[in-house]
C-alpha cells in the first residue's frame, strides 16, 4: 500500500475522531504506527504533521494545547508552526500536549 493510501486512511480517521472530541496530534502518529501501513518513523511523523497541518489550512480544525489527563483547553492561541516542533508528539511541562479541535459547528 502506497503512502497516498495511507494519507487518504490517516485523513478520514482523523475527521472521524474530531466528529467526536479533540484529537492530540500524537493521537495522528499513534493510529499510523497501529495500522496496516508500513511507514518508517520519520514518514509516520511527516504523514501525521501533513494532516493536521491539511486539517489546520482547510480550516476543518484549529491547533490547541489540552492538558493532559483533564483534557481542558489550556490555549487556543497556539501558532501552527507548532506542528514543527521536535516535541510535538510529546507531552510537554505540566502534562500539556497539542491537538487539534473541530472548527465545525457542534
Amino acid at each position: 500500500m502506497g503512502e497516498s493510501a495511507a494519507a487518504k486512511w490517516l485523513m478520514q480517521e482523523a475527521v472521524d475522531h474530531l466528529t467526536e472530541d479533540n484529537v492530540g496530534v500524537y493521537e495522528l502518529l499513534w493510529l499510523l504506527r497501529g495500522s496496516e501501513f508500513v511507514l518508517n518513523e520519520a514518514a509516520a511523523k511527516q504523514l501525521a504533521r501533513q494532516t493536521a497541518a491539511s486539517l489546520i489550512s482547510t480550516g476543518a480544525a484549529s491547533l490547541v494545547q489540552l492538558r493532559w489527563p483533564t483534557n481542558e483547553i489550556v490555549s487556543t492561541d497556539v501558532p501552527d508552526d507548532r506542528l514543527y516542533d521536535d516535541t510535538v508528539f510529546e507531552p510537554g511541562q505540566a502534562g500539556l500536549y497539542l491537538a487539534l479541535t473541530s472548527t465545525e459547528p457542534a
